[in-house]
């Protein structure tokens, strides 16, 4: 996976909570409320948003995912719904028909396209 991203964004807490329950895989970067738009890499295979409770209320984080979404365009992209967020209500407009899917779920498809 030397050329792709495998992007996680959203708040800090939520990206760390994400990241230490995945693999450890090559190639993750982490994009979170702090990120400069200038450090948003291009290249993205995967973006995962994690969407917590207060998700849903940050214009930063709906700024962040919408770039992410439209302007880098990954190859697949997954919401990950951290803690008691109801994400029918909560989700981003832009992010409605993206596959809500368990960290667990997530790790087994980062260990398929990293190969190991």
């Amino acid at each position: 996976m030397s050329a792709s991203l495998i992007v996680i964004a959203g708040f800090s807490d939520d990206v760390a909570l994400v990241r230490s329950r995945l693999p450890s895989v090559s190639g993750i970067v982490a994009v979170d409320e702090n990120t400069p738009d200038s450090s948003e890499p291009a290249n993205v295979r995967i973006a995962v948003y994690a969407f917590s409770r207060d998700t849903g209320y940050s214009s930063q984080l709906l700024s962040r995912f919408t770039s992410i979404h439209f302007r880098v365009k990954p190859q697949e992209e997954y919401v990950v719904g951290i803690g008691d967020v109801d994400l029918a209500k909560r989700l981003f407009e832009s992010l409605k028909d993206t596959p809500i899917i368990a960290v667990e779920a997530l790790a087994a498809r980062l260990r398929e396209v990293s190969g190991d």
